[in-house]
């Protein structure tokens, strides 16, 4: 879903770049494939990076 930059009471919301983001937002916390050659199950986790934590903290604030 992709969301406006003004909400609709006119408030503009931060975005990627408004906060020096320098990449989109864009994460996989969970992957699991099979694997080409032998069938079996891949499965990949990854953390949430530190700038999109703190992209997330910002978004928070500016909705309270």
């Amino acid at each position: 879903m992709i969301q406006p930059a003004v909400r609709k009471d006119g408030v503009q919301r931060p975005t990627e770049a408004s906060v020096g983001l320098e990449r989109n937002f864009l994460h996989a916390a969970h992957l699991e494939f099979a694997h080409p050659q032998t069938g079996k199950t891949v499965a990949v986790d990854a953390p949430l990076p530190a700038e999109l934590v703190e992209f997330l903290a910002l978004l928070r604030t500016e909705r309270a």
